[in-house]
């Protein structure tokens, strides 16, 4: 059952990512009040801005509101894996070990993010070469995975109300393209997990 749920995840994030792909624009700050925003602009009108930044999180910004706009560097990168992964282990509480396989960074219950790390990435890269072989034409992602895999299902509600997603009973994870994060819990049956 987890390999479904993960799977479907993966499959998400990377239909997602292929649709978001934006090259050859510029690092940019935005100020709106006290908080300043740094990324590239990959949608804007006359009201709003879409900044993504380097470690692939969407912000909607009110253009009303801007106070201050620079250009901080000609060409946007994206944050590499060990980026993300030491500023996930900075975000995250103690309870949480945090590891990296490919393209994913995993914060999972101490013992268990290498392994549904390697987990993660063995069922991308399968997904990947499926679509591949029929002509989709997926790109690899742009920014790494973020993949959070809370022990029971009250602390992964909880996080669910702090992310602005609603939580039902049934619900068993979800991607998040506004802070780039997949969020899952396990299940009360253990997982299997083969070491990585």
């Amino acid at each position: 059952m987890h390999r479904i749920w993960i799977g479907l995840a993966t499959l998400i994030v990377l239909l997602c990512h292929a649709s978001v792909a934006v090259s050859g624009k510029p690092l940019l700050e935005l100020k709106v009040g006290d908080e300043a925003y740094v990324g590239r602009s990959v949608a804007r009108n006359d009201d709003i801005c879409w900044l993504q930044s380097p470690d692939g999180r969407l912000t909607r910004l009110p253009l009303s509101k801007v106070s201050e706009f620079r250009k901080v560097a000609p060409q946007f990168r994206s944050m590499n894996v060990v980026d993300v992964r030491d500023q996930l282990s900075r975000d995250l509480s103690r309870d949480f070990e945090v590891s990296a396989a490919g393209s994913y960074v995993v914060a999972a219950p101490a013992g268990k993010a290498r392994s549904y790390a390697a987990l993660l990435d063995g069922e991308q890269r399968a997904f990947a070469t499926f679509y591949s072989r029929r002509n989709f034409g997926l790109q690899q992602p742009e920014f790494p995975m973020v993949a959070i895999i809370f022990p029971t299902e009250q602390s992964f509600a909880a996080y669910c109300e702090s992310d602005g997603v609603p939580y039902a009973p049934g619900l068993r994870g979800y991607y998040n393209p506004e802070s780039n994060r997949i969020a899952l819990f396990e299940d009360e049956v253990p997982l299997t997990l083969v070491p990585a």
